[in-house]
């Protein structure tokens, strides 16, 4: 009743312990590491204006802070090699934001997105490899698409435009595949790329205003990893609790379900 989520283990004997206590503390989950040792996560405990955020082992479930908050920043996404978090900051209106980046080594924060006027900018993902973020951006147009932040050399490169809003962008465990939702007349369209860029036939999925979950085999044949479809074309821009792009009776935003979906590519049935 009093919206404060917390975090909490489940044992197989069914004991359930409570991983972020307190009356008045707000967590939010933020995915798993990439050897799956660790997730991250983000509470108000220390200051309910603020989310700081931490990583939590598995093998001790002792937090560590990773990131002291005392703006009012939005998670984005972390970088595989843990060195960058990326986060989005609201403008001066709901159709303003940037994309910051802060570096876990040095504490140094840079604004990726300065401009003039509204840009409604969001960060995505980092690439596997951690050598690129993504970025969605109506910068000059009046859709947004997704944008390449090169993390060595500060190269941006738009990725994906279209007549329509990118919606959200995920990739493959491993990297093979990269996903694409783009809202279409209050319709998701998903689109799946391999490592070359082409794009990858995917079966048809029937017309209706809600995708179900697809089901695949597990990783290893061709798996391509995307938030569940019928979740994750939410965009939570953090500025007044508003929902953009959603489809259908979804409720929660694709960030704040931390999850990845493992779909295979030519083996995708459509949810019943």
């Amino acid at each position: 009743g009093n919206e404060n989520e917390h975090l909490y283990l489940r044992e197989l004997d069914g004991h359930e312990r409570d991983l972020t206590p307190g009356d008045k503390t707000k967590a939010q989950f933020h995915g798993w590491s990439q050897d799956r040792k660790s997730f991250f996560f983000s509470t108000n405990a220390r200051d309910p204006k603020f989310f700081d955020i931490y990583e939590m082992p598995i093998a001790d479930l002792k937090p560590t802070l990773i990131y002291k908050d005392e703006t009012g920043y939005v998670f984005g996404d972390i970088s595989n090699d843990k060195k960058f978090i990326a986060l989005g900051k609201p403008g001066n209106s709901t159709a303003d934001s940037d994309v910051y980046l802060y570096n876990t080594e040095t504490k140094e924060i840079k604004n990726l997105t300065a401009h003039t006027g509204d840009v409604d900018n969001a960060p995505e993902t980092f690439d596997p490899l951690s050598k690129f973020l993504y970025y969605l951006s109506d910068d000059g147009s009046e859709f947004k698409g997704v944008v390449r932040y090169d993390l060595t050399s500060g190269q941006k490169t738009p990725m994906e435009k279209t007549n329509w809003d990118v919606v959200f962008m995920a990739f493959s465990r491993t990297g093979k595949y990269r996903v694409v939702g783009t809202n279409e007349d209050a319709r998701t369209k998903v689109r799946v790329y391999d490592e070359t860029g082409k794009e990858v036939a995917l079966p048809p999925l029937g017309v209706g205003d809600r995708l179900g979950e697809l089901d695949g085999v597990a990783e290893g044949v061709h798996p391509v990893a995307a938030e569940p479809l019928d979740q994750a074309v939410q965009h939570v821009d953090g500025r007044a609790g508003v929902v953009e792009g959603a489809v259908g009776g979804l409720d929660r935003g694709a960030e704040e379900l931390g999850q990845r979906a493992e779909l295979a590519v030519g083996h995708l049935v459509a949810g019943q």
